[in-house]
């Protein structure tokens, strides 16, 4: 939704605040210091959450129609997850559950205030890439530092391996989260003939 369109809301101001790593120490007898645990979930840092604000400006707009644009937005945005796309980086977005705090101070303006303490660490992008197979071939995924999980569409049943494992795959739309694509160009190999819809979510810091 585009604020200013839809609610007459101008964009004052932004924080997208740095996301937050997960350290992990362990404190093991005997031994000089802690033990730095933090890469060894995946060999990588992992983040938990990042801060996002958003402020807007509301002009000329009488006291029933604040009314109305509040409730509007509790409705819409308050506990919502959202999707926050700026238009400075409108290729982006970001994602999170906002709250919603209106101040006016005077008969005529007001300011609105979307605040996320704990916003998805990463900003995201959708991704689909579709490709017709013949028999069998090949599908190029290109993955970012985060990559959710696959949704694979398959006009017919089919195969699909990806590293050492397949999965059999019904016509339709097929969830596939045990898939994790690395960073990079990942090869999906597909056995069946027809059209290979895949989409998932893909981010950076």
């Amino acid at each position: 939704t585009n604020m200013l369109t839809a609610h007459n809301m101008e964009l004052l101001s932004y924080s997208i605040g740095n996301p937050v790593p997960v350290i992990r120490l362990i404190e093991v007898p005997g031994r000089p210091g802690k033990l730095d645990a933090t890469l060894a979930l995946n060999g990588k840092v992992n983040y938990s959450t990042r801060p996002i604000t958003v402020e807007f400006h509301v002009r000329d707009i009488t006291q029933e129609a604040w009314r109305t644009l509040m409730s509007n937005l509790f409705k819409l945005y308050d506990g919502t997850e959202t999707k926050l796309v700026l238009s400075t980086d409108p290729d982006w977005y970001y994602k999170g559950r906002f709250t919603v705090t209106p101040e006016r101070s005077n008969p005529v303006t007001g300011k609105v205030v979307l605040q996320c303490e704990e916003a998805f660490p990463y900003k995201l992008e959708s991704v689909t890439v579709s490709q017709t197979i013949s028999s069998s071939g090949y599908v190029t995924c290109v993955g970012k530092d985060y990559n959710g999980p696959l949704t694979v569409y398959c006009s017919s049943a089919m195969s699909m391996t990806f590293g050492s494992k397949t999965y059999q795959l019904a016509s339709g739309n097929n969830n596939v989260p045990e898939i994790h694509l690395a960073s990079g160009n990942n090869s999906i190999r597909f056995v069946g003939s027809g059209t290979v819809r895949i989409t998932y979510e893909r981010g950076i810091l």
